[in-house]
């Protein structure tokens, strides 16, 4: 299984993942269960050194499991949740404060999404 330090890297990197999977993206637990299992098998059958290249390659590792799941699955709302965090970052990103963010998702996008993702955007952008 290899160093144990690295062990160690990629499963301290597997809980933060795992943990705003759930809390902030609100990926099924099966999904981040199934997600998490796949990509400590493969980090772990190919060791890196570098923490930082750990972390990366834990994190893209992860996600892209995730997406793989979430479009096996047909969950409707996992695959909104990741566009629809998509548009966020990327409208934050452009300088947009929060609330501004809000009004145009809502102007552009409401018709689009489930009304329960976006809710819990909505709560998070407005709080």
């Amino acid at each position: 299984m290899g160093d144990t330090r690295f062990v160690v890297s990629v499963r301290q990197e597997l809980d933060c993942v795992c943990d705003a999977a759930s809390r902030k993206h609100r990926v099924p637990t099966e999904i981040i269960d199934r997600a998490a299992r796949a990509t400590f098998e493969a980090m772990t059958r190919c060791p890196s050194r570098s923490g930082e290249a750990v972390r990366l390659r834990t994190r893209r590792y992860f996600w892209a499991v995730v997406r793989r799941e979430a479009s096996r699955t047909g969950s409707r709302d996992v695959s909104a949740r990741f566009v629809l965090k998509a548009v966020i970052d990327d409208l934050t990103a452009s300088g947009r404060d929060p609330r501004a963010v809000w009004e145009q998702i809502d102007r552009d996008w409401a018709r689009v999404f489930p009304l329960d993702v976006l809710e819990d955007y909505r709560r998070q952008l407005c709080a």
